[in-house]
């Protein structure tokens, strides 16, 4: 993983929280924002043809529920991390799906906000 940029989409039906997380993530080298999508039915056709390694999920979704969105791509695409986020309650929920990955995106994140 030293040399390989970590592939990630984010997942938020806000275009605002979409665009700065674009831009936040763009500076970085060892980011790839591979694309960015309102729903889930345009995520789960993504990851259906492409490799990611970590989504940005937004856990409400205009159709439908981010947990069983969590469970349909964990089944498309096993090796994927999730990082789930929602303004509404002001958490951050990451899997344990490729620890490595997740961990080093979650330093970066704080490292950024410094």
């Amino acid at each position: 993983m030293e040399n390989e940029k970590i592939n990630i989409i984010i997942v938020d039906d806000h275009p605002i929280v979409i665009e700065g997380l674009r831009m936040m993530l763009k500076s970085q080298p060892f980011f790839n924002v591979a694309g960015s999508f309102t729903t889930g039915g345009e995520t789960l056709d993504f990851i259906r043809s492409q490799t990611v390694d970590i989504i940005l999920l937004d856990i409400t979704l205009p159709d439908g529920n981010g947990t069983e969105l969590c469970r349909e791509i964990k089944k498309i695409s096993p090796n994927t991390s999730l990082c789930s986020v929602t303004a509404q309650k002001g958490v951050l929920l990451c899997s344990l799906y490729k620890t490595e990955q997740v961990v080093i995106f979650l330093k970066i994140l704080l490292l950024m906000s410094l």
